[in-house]
């Protein structure tokens, strides 16, 4: 048996889906992100303490990504006693936007964020606190590595919960400043190619010099986030229409412009 499917079908297909997507995020204002849908790029913590991240993913005005340099325990919670930065994106932003601390977009969530020049990291995650979701994290102390110890100082991080080293995780080893060569490699990458260059320690320049680097912002760096191939997702819907059909019709069920 054929069936026919008429366009008005289809559309209402694709809506629903779009509406299931739209009830699921919710109305709360700005975008909720997933691990390495940012990357931080480069940091200073000798003089000023600076640092830059990079959006690998479009947001929404009033999207929050708050930034630590309080280390993530073992036990599953954050050191106290240091500081959190948050950033709310004052407008629409897409894919490739950089973006710089300290600036007017941040906002101080808990006194005492101080890179340490001996040593330290800054950690991205949307949420509370108590309950962060990991974005993003670099390590700068000690040897190429996350900690592994049940005490940490805040010197140190163990990898944060949800984060992977190599795509949303990077440790460059000890330094007091850093920055991502973004000049040794093509403008134009996709999320997971820019994922996988900038958590390589070996794509990173570092100094311990009190001059550190000039941060990267959109006016002196060329970056393009270009879109990963993936299917359509009206095509989608109407590949899961079909499924549904063949499986009450037997497996027989057929499309047909007839």
């Amino acid at each position: 048996m054929k069936f026919k499917v008429s366009p008005s079908v289809l559309t209402l297909s694709v809506m629903s889906c779009v509406s299931f997507a739209d009830d699921a995020v919710g109305q709360q204002p700005g975008t909720n992100l997933n691990a390495g849908d940012i990357a931080i790029v480069g940091f200073n913590s000798d003089g000023p303490d600076e640092f830059a991240f990079l959006l690998l993913a479009d947001v929404e005005a009033g999207t929050n990504i708050s930034f630590t340099d309080k280390g993530w325990q073992s036990s599953g919670s954050l050191r106290a006693n240091e500081g959190i930065e948050t950033w709310t994106a004052g407008s629409d932003l897409s894919a490739g936007t950089l973006i710089n601390f300290p600036a007017a977009s941040f906002s101080t969530t808990d006194s005492g964020f101080v890179l340490s020049t001996s040593g330290d990291q800054i950690l991205a995650y949307q949420g509370s606190d108590s309950s962060p979701s990991f974005l993003y994290a670099i390590h700068f102390n000690g040897a190429q590595e996350f900690d592994t110890s049940l005490e940490i100082d805040s010197n140190e991080t163990t990898l944060p919960t949800g984060l992977t080293i190599g795509s949303s995780a990077v440790a460059i080893g000890e330094t007091d400043n850093a920055v991502f060569d973004f000049s040794s490699f093509g403008t134009d990458q996709t999320p997971d190619q820019w994922r996988s260059l900038i958590s390589d320690p070996d794509n990173w320049n570092t100094t311990n010099s009190d001059s550190g680097f000039t941060m990267p912002t959109n006016s002196n760096t060329t970056v393009n986030v270009v879109p990963s191939p993936t299917a359509g997702f009206g095509a989608l819907c109407l590949m899961g229409l079909t499924a549904a059909r063949r499986r009450r019709r037997g497996g027989k069920a057929l499309l047909s412009s007839k």
